[in-house]
């Protein structure tokens, strides 16, 4: 089996937003919907995965990468829907999070999906194994130069005619509320 090695040497890396951050509290009490989580253990999408994952045009059978996955939410979710899912985060935390949820789930997802730790500027597959690739509230979370690298290594894992799927954070939905009708008259009466 080639696995992908795409090699980043020291000298191009810039900057990597610390792994720490991300840590247990803040999946648990933090993260937009860690309520929802905590009392479901991930069976249930809380609104805002409700809506992204109604845009998710998926097909069962599927091959999916779940690139940032979290707590697993949506890797489980993608399950149900009949996908094989492995979920990468490079948080110790959350992979130890989404593992525990998925224990919570019927033996038949549980062999749908698997959780690793991976950091995004290398991650190690064989080319052309994703029918999809879902990347949802990651972007905004990484460097310039970080999100380059991750979009030319999903070019190289996913199949010719496999599809990504990009969610962020600000979005659409907050430029056009939360920006619109909270934050700009804030900022306007400040300055």
């Amino acid at each position: 089996v080639r696995h992908l090695a795409i090699s980043v040497s020291p000298q191009k890396m810039k900057k990597q937003v610390s792994p720490r951050l991300y840590d247990r509290n803040y999946y648990l009490n933090e993260c937009d919907g860690s309520v929802l989580f905590n009392k479901t253990y991930g069976d249930a999408l809380d609104d805002r995965l409700t809506k992204i994952a109604s845009l998710i045009q998926i097909k069962p059978g599927a091959v999916v990468l779940d690139v940032g996955c979290g707590r697993g939410e949506l890797a489980i979710w993608l399950a149900k829907q009949g996908c094989w899912v492995t979920g990468i985060d490079y948080s110790a935390a959350a992979i130890k999070i989404a593992n525990k949820a998925l224990q919570h789930q019927p033996k038949a997802i549980q062999r749908r999906v698997k959780f690793k730790r991976a950091d995004l500027n290398n991650l190690r597959f064989t080319p052309h194994t994703f029918d999809f690739v879902v990347c949802v509230e990651v972007l905004e979370h990484i460097y310039p130069d970080e999100q380059d690298r991750l979009l030319r290594q999903i070019k190289i894992l996913l199949k010719p005619d496999g599809y990504l799927f990009i969610h962020t954070a600000p979005s659409r939905w907050f430029l056009d509320f939360t920006y619109r009708f909270l934050c700009y008259p804030v900022v306007s009466l400040i300055t």
